[in-house]
């Protein structure tokens, strides 16, 4: 079972887009609410405890500095590998959070092998659930691009839906 992630919060320019094409989301069984960006999930058999985690966390994101991303268009899971499907999301460039990843599964592994490592897909989930028709509207969308610097990760717990830690970059 996964309890906790590290996560980026989004600028509010993410709920805007959002917010700008409700009418085209409509069609989905969940829209979110909240937008943030997955860096990494942690499993809660893991071999560390959390205190264990949130200090080696603290060791390697210490020398990250603030990392660029930008959401430029919307993208879709048909069919993902885990929940309801399809999943509409924001694309997020970055390579710095690739990167970043890529760091933190070589020290922690993969929870789900599917959608981590060498298949981990920067994005913001936007809507999930319903018909497979809907995705087209929004995937052909042009929208105007989102950036920023992703200059603080959020390690948080899924059981009690709550922060555990934050790890400021830079």
């Amino acid at each position: 079972m996964l309890v906790y992630s590290l996560n980026a919060e989004c600028p509010e320019e993410i709920s805007d887009i959002s917010d700008r094409y409700e009418h085209l989301l409509a069609p989905f069984e969940r829209i979110r609410e909240d937008h943030t960006l997955l860096v990494k999930r942690f499993h809660r058999r893991s071999p560390r405890t959390i205190e264990e985690i949130e200090l080696e966390l603290e060791r390697r994101l210490t020398y990250w500095a603030p990392i660029p991303a930008r959401v430029d268009g919307f993208g879709a899971f048909v069919d993902p590998p885990g929940g309801v499907g399809p999943v509409i999301y924001l694309t997020v460039k970055s390579p710095g959070l690739i990167e970043l990843h890529r760091e933190l599964v070589d020290i922690f592994g993969t929870v789900v092998e599917t959608i981590e490592g060498d298949h981990y897909v920067p994005h913001v989930t936007v809507a999930r659930g319903g018909e497979r028709t809907a995705i087209r509207p929004l995937t052909e969308k042009s929208i105007e691009s989102v950036d920023w610097l992703i200059d603080e990760l959020v390690l948080w717990d899924a059981r009690y839906d709550q922060p555990v830690r934050r790890y400021t970059l830079g």
